[in-house]
């Protein structure tokens, strides 16, 4: 990689330091909000700091650190908009540090976006791989219809970046649809140094036959490169071996494992995960959160992410039987202990992440 110039002109020559002590030494190991912050000292800087191999360089020493921070992304109504049918969100973030097995927040912070999304009826859907988050509204359960009113955001919290992409388009079908909906996720590829976007069109199409027949259409938007979705053209199996006895389950990283969990075979007291310890030979291990009480009277806790080693955090989706609403859990997957932590948030908690200074741009 060209090592960009600077010019800098110290008051002693002497304590002048190399280029590549800054550059390669200094800059890769500040946060991700300082280094922001940077980007303003100079063009050539700015220009450094969005380089593909510096940021790739800054999220694997960053990934390795033992984290003890976590970020949060929370949401909350705006105010009523001249449209009726939109609303405008605020979006906040927040840290939460822990030290010492006591957690400790950070004021919550503004984010600049306002995104306009449906009715503040339908709720927020989002997914976060990298530090970069989705977010949609929901209407169709984790889904949403594909009418085009919908559209997908990709945000950056930490450069305060958000594109909204294009609205695919499909062929049509000979026969008569009952039913179709648009699910999404995002993810990463290390190979390529890309985000990529996934989009499943599913179709139920009417037939004489009881019940309809269920189709899967497959498409890839890669961020910073193309304009347009892509049509994945292999053949999927949707359905696997893995017997999770229930059609919807929601996805999350525990200690670097994909994991999966569902509310359909939650009982009132105890939730179970399924962690893919060994993805190569497709190692399924099951694992269950015990509550103290029940799921209800807790605020119907859900897994968000894992927060130091060993520790899952939950947020609720319901204002607890107890009382406050603005609280978050913590559960130790080795000791099976769990305990509520009271913090003051301005919003619902929708989502967790990891700082990237990758640019949307």
């Amino acid at each position: 990689m060209e090592v960009v110039e600077v010019d800098l002109v110290p008051s002693d020559p002497r304590h002048l330091l190399p280029n590549e002590i800054i550059l390669f030494q200094i800059l890769p190991r500040l946060p991700a909000k300082s280094l922001m912050r940077c980007k303003c000292v100079c063009k050539s800087w700015s220009s450094f700091i969005r380089d593909p191999f510096f940021v790739r360089a800054h999220r694997n020493m960053h990934n390795s650190q033992n984290n003890h921070t976590t970020h949060l992304l929370l949401t909350v109504d705006g105010g009523a908009m001249s449209k009726p049918e939109k609303q405008k969100r605020l979006f906040y973030s927040m840290q939460l540090i822990n030290q010492g097995g006591m957690i400790f927040p950070t004021p919550p912070l503004l984010l600049s976006h306002n995104l306009e999304v449906p009715s503040s009826s339908f709720p927020i859907s989002c997914r976060v791989n990298a530090g970069l988050i989705y977010i949609n509204s929901v209407r169709h359960g984790d889904l949403f219809p594909a009418d085009g009113l919908d559209r997908v955001h990709i945000f950056n919290p930490c450069t305060r970046e958000c594109i909204t992409l294009p609205v695919s388009e499909y062929d049509s079908v000979p026969v008569p649809i009952f039913d179709e909906y648009n699910t999404y996720d995002i993810g990463f590829s290390s190979l390529t140094n890309e985000y990529k976007v996934l989009e499943i069109h599913v179709r139920w199409l009417a037939s004489e036959s009881p019940g309809a027949d269920e189709s899967f259409v497959f498409k890839i938007f890669t961020l910073g490169t193309t304009t347009s979705w892509r049509d994945v053209q292999q053949e999927i199996d949707v359905f696997d071996d893995l017997a999770l006895d229930s059609l919807f389950f929601y996805k999350i990283e525990v200690n670097g494992c994909l994991a999966l969990y569902t509310r359909d075979l939650l009982n009132e007291r105890v939730m179970e995960l399924r962690i893919l310890k060994d993805y190569q030979n497709q190692v399924w291990v099951k694992e269950s959160i015990i509550f103290p009480d029940k799921w209800e009277k807790l605020g119907q806790p859900i897994p968000l992410c894992s927060f130091h080693i060993g520790e899952l955090l939950l947020r609720q989706t319901r204002q607890s039987i107890q009382g406050s609403d603005r609280s978050v859990h913590l559960y130790d997957m080795k000791a099976k202990t769990y305990k509520k932590v009271e913090i003051t948030v301005p919003g619902l908690v929708i989502a967790s992440y990891d700082e990237t200074i990758v640019s949307l741009r």
